[in-house]
């Protein structure tokens, strides 16, 4: 039998709703099959994985082990959920430190700037304030929110986003 047909293990994290939040898949290039079958949530929020995978050629099964973090990135910080920043220049926009567990400060330099709002991966606002700072710098608390990603904008006086950056709740 050829194990060629299994060659990766994918992952789907959906919301309470069951709605997809974001899936990835994983592989391994060294075998000619492997699945994963088994999943636990750890308490760093991230999961691991278990499986298995194949060499034909020499008949070698050995266990796959895949500790992924609470976005499914191996490595931290490869964001497979895409929120597109806006604004005319990165630098324009600083959101630091990010990704954040308790607060974050946001520096905007922009004379048009009216409100700040930051949004979830599924585009709701959870998080709206009007500017009146002449500092152009807000510190803003999210010790509350779930783990994931964030779109922090800022809003001129008719509601359109003059800039945007991504922020990581872990």
């Amino acid at each position: 039998m050829n194990g060629s047909s299994y060659k990766s293990g994918w992952l789907l994290r959906t919301d309470e709703k069951g709605d997809s939040l974001w899936s990835m898949n994983y592989t391994l290039d060294s075998f000619d099959g492997h699945y994963l079958s088994g999943i636990a949530q750890t308490s760093d929020g991230g999961f691991i994985m278990s499986g298995e995978n194949y060499d034909w050629d020499i008949r070698k099964q050995s266990i796959w082990v895949v500790k992924v973090d609470s976005l499914g990135c191996l490595v931290s910080g490869c964001n497979p959920i895409g929120i597109k920043e806006v604004g005319s220049s990165p630098k324009h926009l600083i959101v630091y430190p990010n990704p954040s567990s308790q607060s974050v400060s946001v520096m905007y330099s922009s004379r048009n700037a009216n409100s700040i709002i930051i949004s979830d991966n599924m585009g709701k606002t959870i998080f709206t304030q009007e500017l009146r700072n002449s500092k152009n710098e807000i510190l803003l608390d999210i010790s509350n929110y779930s783990l994931g990603l964030y779109r922090v904008s800022i809003l001129n006086k008719s509601g359109e986003i003059l800039m945007s950056k991504k922020l990581v709740k872990y």
